[in-house]
């Protein structure tokens, strides 16, 4: 990867330092990212495990099923990365 030509994807949602309140039958997150526009798909993960992939752009709906910390990373197809923490609280 080339940072002259391409840079790291940027978490956009969910937003730091906020604690989401999901209901647990139907509550979900939605995650994006700003890419560079030669990126065609981000994939997802929440504490290293896989999530799913979603087309730049798009969002990706995300139920957590418990409670908890987690640590979100998005990974483009240009081998960019990002992280950021994410507080949950199922109800």
């Amino acid at each position: 990867r080339d940072s002259q030509l391409a840079s790291a994807p940027l978490i956009t949602a969910p937003r730091r330092g906020v604690t989401y309140q999901l209901n647990a039958q139907s509550g979900h997150l939605s995650l994006n990212a700003d890419a560079d526009a030669s990126v065609r798909r981000l994939y997802w993960f929440a504490n290293g495990a896989w999530l799913g992939a979603s087309r730049t752009g798009l969002s990706l709906d995300w139920a957590p099923r418990q409670s908890g910390l987690y640590t979100l990373s998005v990974l483009d197809d240009q081998g960019g990365s990002a992280s950021r923490e994410v507080r949950v609280a199922i109800k």
